[in-house]
């Protein structure tokens, strides 16, 4: 198995591609390793999809004539940490499944730009001191 020192110094980054299509076997077991990764707050913000061939084509045509024409960049999961609907249940989940595997009931550490404060899962209100 790789430690993390060789993981570390072993990354690399790929910024070019090859055109050959990667064999539908070879996806599935990616994708399979994929569902393993951990996720922030294990909110899991991903719907993968898998073009090839002319729709891939199709997609990265579009992409670059909006890149070309100044549109910005339109995700849809904000990256500014307001979780809201199935990521803010799956938010609460794994601190409710963390803190009670820590043995502690009720509570989950709030991070905010302050320091963290403890609030109750069921009524999202600060507790009493």
């Amino acid at each position: 198995m790789m430690s993390i020192d060789e993981a570390v110094a072993g990354r690399r980054s790929v910024r070019g591609y090859l055109p050959d299509e990667v064999p539908q076997d070879r996806l599935r077991e990616l994708l399979a390793l994929a569902q393993m990764a951990p996720s922030n707050c294990n909110i899991q913000p991903w719907i993968t999809h898998v073009l090839s061939g002319p729709s891939l084509r199709s997609l990265g045509d579009k992409m670059v004539a909006a890149a070309e024409a100044g549109i910005p960049p339109d995700p849809d999961f904000s990256a500014d940490r307001k979780f809201e609907g199935v990521y803010r249940a799956r938010q609460i989940d794994a601190a409710v499944q963390l803190y009670g595997a820590m043995g502690s009931t009720g509570t989950t550490a709030r991070a905010g730009t302050g320091p963290i404060a403890a609030t109750s899962i069921s009524s999202a209100r600060p507790m009493q001191r």
